[in-house]
């Protein structure tokens, strides 16, 4: 699959849902653009909370006060601070972290499940790695 260029204006990360979906994070339009497998677009997810995204990933929680799993999207932007948005696979906003420092351009983000889990893992161009925990309590059931 090809993505032509008036598709995407800045693509910075991608990320994929369990039913195939595609998630790009648009650096130059703020948003994430929603794709199927075939490539053709869904949707564009968070225009009013997203700035300069740098990293997006898919996260499959399980919720043990719910006892449910389910997967988010979660889309990280380093403009001013680090921000965190979350938002169900269906775009609608769950929740925003953000730090109180910026750290020196992101490169990558992952979501640690095994060792430190609902964590977010991110390395930055100064060659540095941080970890940033996800509360149960911001999602609410």
């Amino acid at each position: 699959m090809c993505f032509s260029c008036h598709q995407l204006g800045f693509p910075t990360s991608v990320a994929c849902d369990s039913e195939g979906n595609l998630f790009i994070a648009d650096n130059s339009r703020h948003s994430i653009v929603k794709f199927d497998s075939e490539g053709n677009i869904l949707q564009s997810i968070g225009h009013k909370s997203v700035t300069f995204p740098m990293g997006v990933c898919v996260a499959p929680f399980y919720w043990v006060s719910c006892n449910s799993y389910e997967e988010f999207l979660i889309c990280v932007d380093n403009h001013i601070s680090l921000n965190i948005n979350i938002f169900t696979l269906d775009g609608t906003h769950v929740a925003s972290l953000q730090s109180v420092t910026r750290h020196n351009h992101l490169l990558a983000v992952a979501i640690d499940q095994v060792s430190k889990p609902n964590s977010l893992v991110f390395s930055s161009k100064d060659c540095r790695i941080f970890r940033y925990f996800i509360p149960q309590s911001l999602i609410i059931c």
